[in-house]
């Protein structure tokens, strides 16, 4: 019975390990290169327009949900027929518009040049 906690135990402890050693690792590397730790402030961009992408995909979802919801019960549709794929068109509109709006803002970053 305790050969697989220790197993399990021994598993997340090396796992953890590595990764704390891969990071501190990635910034010493940084100095031998002469770098700045500018290069970190990315990821924080990313995790904003990650919580701006979920949330653009949640509210046009929901917005396709009671789309669906009354359409059905205008047009006399069985019961779920429109709501599902109206909340999946929602949901990819949603993808729609933060892929536009990202490649509008990385335009902006970087300015004059081409962005593709």
């Amino acid at each position: 019975m305790a050969i697989p906690i220790i197993g399990i135990i021994g598993f997340w402890i090396t796992a953890i390990t590595f990764i704390v050693y891969y990071f501190k690792n990635k910034r010493l590397s940084l100095n031998t290169v002469e770098m700045d730790k500018s290069a970190f402030n990315y990821k924080k961009k990313v995790k904003q327009l990650n919580a701006l992408k979920f949330g653009m995909v949640l509210v046009l979802g929901a917005a396709g949900f009671v789309v669906g919801a009354i359409l059905e019960s205008l047009l006399w549709f069985d019961d779920g027929i429109l709501i599902v794929p109206m909340t999946i068109i929602g949901a990819g509109a949603g993808l729609i518009l933060y892929y536009t709006y990202s490649v509008s803002i990385d335009r902006e970053d970087v300015g004059d040049e081409d962005v593709v």
